[in-house]
């Protein structure tokens, strides 16, 4: 097959990033035409020495201009359609497999396909069909107040940041993807990374036949050293307000263990200004890691904690936890009860509760040795349940039947 990959990101910025590129390299891999269709750079796809369309990232004017484009990219954007429509032209692909929109990246980049009846195919990495804000979060809380298409909810209760104007541009993209783009007449079919996404997507409306459920795989080397001497607490990921960092600084307190907060972000100096406040001395900041840093931290935690207050969808911390052996901490929320194994590779905890991520933290530190059987097993899952063979398979078959529809 030839196959157009688009995506708002060429670079690892997050999860969705490193699926869209680990996808491209290994249908590859596997005999298939790649292109890229990005904004910005596309480094992977030229060391890959594959075809890249790339809209170069809005940098010029002031920052008013700048938030003027970036809003009236956000609905409609020339450049990206006749960008789209070059691709179509000059690569001629048998599929388009979508990632996210976003930004410039507006839905106008679909367009030429759609006129050309060229099937598209869409991984939903977050909640953005359904929600202006993507997270399904207002303030910190779990919302869904604009579910029947009542978007203005968003703008109503600013979702987007506190900010009116943000919000209101969320919640007008929604309208105009849903009435005027017909995005859902667009798409051939939906990728959903869990059964939760899944059943979102049809709670929402959509059809339950066009949505395949593929988990994510973990992309990366299997380290696993179940044996290693594992004392820390450890967060991985992007510090915002939706993976819930301040609950476990909050649940840090009175525990007998370092705390590790890996990563960095939007919420990184408030984090830091709260252990201050709480006056507790065991929570480190270590930074945005590479990925042999990361591992070497992941291998010598006790646990990995996931505090989301979001609905995760597919969260590949979970894969990169259990890949180096280490059980996972994780709020009862989204799709994460259906990645954490209760009791087998790791536990959970009632979500947006720090007091009961104390309680499950402390049983961990005080009984150490429950554990290793715990990344004994999670080690085994990632291998056979979220190997990359069986992730690249299960695309494969989805793109393959969607280009080549099964009659019946």
């Amino acid at each position: 097959m030839r196959i157009l990959s688009i995506h708002t990101n060429g670079t690892i910025g997050g999860g969705g990033d490193i699926v869209f590129i680990q996808g491209n390299r290994m249908l590859a891999a596997r005999g298939h035409d790649v292109a890229w269709l990005t904004i910005g750079d596309a480094p992977y796809a030229t060391e890959c020495g594959q075809v890249a369309y790339c809209l170069p990232e809005f940098r010029k004017g002031s920052k008013l201009q700048k938030q003027i484009g970036l809003t009236t990219g956000h609905i409609y954007n020339h450049q990206v359609r006749n960008l789209a429509e070059h691709a179509r032209v000059e690569f001629h692909p048998d599929v388009v497999h979508v990632h996210t929109i976003q930004g410039h990246l507006s839905p106008s980049v679909l367009l030429p396909f759609r006129e050309h009846s060229v099937p598209i195919v869409q991984t939903l990495h977050d909640y953005r069909l359904l929600c202006p804000a993507i997270h399904f979060l207002s303030k910190g809380q779990v919302c869904e107040a604009c579910k029947g298409k009542r978007y203005y909810q968003c703008a109503l209760k600013r979702c987007r940041k506190g900010r009116l104007f943000k919000s209101s541009v969320a919640a007008l993209g929604s309208y105009v993807s849903d009435y005027f783009y017909q995005y859902d007449k667009l798409i051939s079919a939906y990728i959903a990374p869990s059964e939760f996404m899944r059943k979102k997507m049809i709670e929402y409306g959509y059809a339950p036949d066009k949505i395949h459920m593929l988990p994510n795989a973990y992309f990366g080397q299997v380290p696993g050293t179940v044996g290693a001497k594992r004392e820390q607490i450890l967060f991985a990921g992007r510090l915002s307000l939706e993976k819930g960092g301040d609950l476990l600084v909050r649940a840090a307190k009175n525990l007998n263990a370092v705390v590790n907060i890996a990563g960095d972000g939007p919420e990184r100096e408030r984090l830091q200004a709260l252990v201050k406040q709480i006056g507790t001395n065991n929570v480190k900041f270590p930074g945005f890691l590479s990925a042999g840093e990361l591992n070497r931290l992941y291998q010598t935690a006790l646990v990995t904690v996931l505090p989301s207050r979001w609905y995760e969808n597919g969260p590949l911390v979970v894969l990169e936890s259990y890949a180096n052996a280490t059980p996972v901490v994780g709020a009862r929320i989204g799709a994460i009860p259906e990645f954490v194994d209760e009791g087998k590779t790791g536990l959970l905890f009632a979500p947006n509760n720090a007091d009961d991520l104390h309680n499950v933290l402390q049983y961990c530190v005080t009984h150490p040795e429950s554990f290793r059987p715990m990344g004994e097993a999670a080690l085994s899952v990632v291998k056979v349940e979220y190997s990359p063979t069986a992730y690249v398979k299960g695309l494969e078959d989805i793109l393959n039947d969607v280009v080549f529809p099964r009659r019946t």
